[in-house]
């Protein structure tokens, strides 16, 4: 016996007495067995497949990254990266999931490391904080001035 859940009821139904078949038993429990044999090679890949797709998502997001951030990147980190995303891309054409997954996480490191560099070097002072010029910090304290927020008089 089947259990069917739909559209939020429940209900019970026999497929066998509802939807005959021209297969007999013996050819019923044969494509049983296929299936059951088969079950680990279809998880192996399945596996394959979401490797694949999560290394597809990880070039995809440093080729981005590297557009949008083309003149900040140094082109030692530009070229480490491209030469990670190449293995990946190489290592994709394989059946091992597991290494496809350990290209993605050196891909994921060489990246957050190139973040840290980034944020790292945005905190650092540039021109913009030298005295006398506009722009810079706007949450940093005036150097040797008063300044006043606002001016109001009663009426």
């Amino acid at each position: 016996m089947v259990q069917l859940v739909g559209f939020g009821y429940r209900f019970n139904n026999r497929f066998a007495d509802r939807f005959p078949t021209n297969l007999n038993k013996a050819d019923v429990e044969r494509m049983v067995q296929d299936a059951q044999r088969s079950a680990s090679e279809d998880n192996r890949r399945q596996e394959t497949i979401q490797a694949r797709n999560e290394a597809d998502q990880a070039i995809y997001q440093v080729e981005k990254s590297l557009r949008d951030l083309c003149e900040k990147v140094s082109a030692p980190d530009r070229a480490k990266l491209e030469a990670q995303m190449n293995t990946l891309k190489k290592t994709m054409l394989e059946e091992d999931a597991g290494r496809v997954r350990a290209q993605i996480a050196e891909l994921q490191q060489a990246m957050m490391v190139l973040g840290q560099a980034m944020y790292s070097g945005a905190a650092a002072p540039g021109p913009a904080d030298e005295p006398g010029r506009q722009g810079g910090n706007s949450h940093s304290k005036p150097r040797g001035e008063d300044v006043v927020e606002g001016e109001y008089s009663e009426i």
